[in-house]
């Protein structure tokens, strides 16, 4: 999947939705998650809409 700066205001096209504060030690993860040198927050669940029939 392509990255994405939603808080700059352009993403993939793709993403449905965001989870804010997804990685933090209340979910599962260890503190001061890095990927890169970036803090990683927020989960982003991309993927297309559901197919709705006319």
């Amino acid at each position: 999947m392509a990255s994405a700066l939603v808080e700059g205001g352009w993403s993939c096209g793709l993403m449905r939705s965001i989870e804010r504060d997804a990685f933090t030690p209340a979910t599962g993860y260890p503190p001061g998650i890095r990927i890169d040198g970036i803090d990683l927050h927020d989960r982003g669940l991309a993927g297309l809409p559901p197919h709705t029939r006319s």
